[in-house]
């Protein structure tokens, strides 16, 4: 029964295995991103990611204003290195699981349902960048649900696409 990990945790732990087409600037971008070193990236005496909730809220979300699904610029870039590390050969059997949330500003219907945009706005842009778009399996809403932990329900930080993966088959 295959385990579902948060992307930047899933194959990689402290680091990413079979980075053979990751360009050096590549590499960087994924270390800035991400605190996480490619294996085969050169030389980098770089601080492999912490236990710390914020670095994984950073590595497993992307975030959004409040009430809003448009993705910002950083989200994009976000969304674009994201491609690259997908279509790697470490992360190539992946399929995703796209999930929005939201903070309570809102009614729990609205905040279900802007959490839900988010998620589609992920998975269209993401979609892009896959070779094979079909590797996204769902697309869901959790709202107000589940939020992060140690954080304030109003948090911006709560209003994000949580982004999970696991080790899938896929047909050729």
């Amino acid at each position: 029964m295959p385990l579902r990990y948060a992307i930047a945790l899933l194959l990689f732990g402290p680091s990413v295995a079979c980075a053979q087409n990751l360009t050096a600037a590549e590499c960087d971008e994924i270390l800035s991103a991400y605190n996480i070193v490619p294996d085969g990236c050169a030389g980098s005496g770089a601080v492999r990611a912490s236990d710390g909730p914020t670095q994984r809220q950073k590595e497993n979300n992307v975030f959004f204003a409040q009430g809003g699904s448009r993705l910002d610029p950083k989200a994009r870039e976000q969304i674009v290195l994201l491609g690259k590390l997908l279509e790697s050969p470490a992360m190539a059997r992946s399929c995703l699981r796209l999930e929005g949330h939201s903070d309570t500003s809102g009614s729990s219907q609205v905040n279900r349902d802007i959490a839900r945009k988010r998620a589609e706005t992920v998975n269209a842009a993401l979609a892009r960048q896959l070779a094979n778009p079909g590797r996204i399996l769902e697309v869901t809403s959790r709202g107000e649900e589940t939020p992060l932990a140690n954080l304030s329900n109003e948090s911006p930080w709560q209003r994000r696409v949580t982004l999970w993966a696991r080790n899938c088959p896929l047909s050729s």
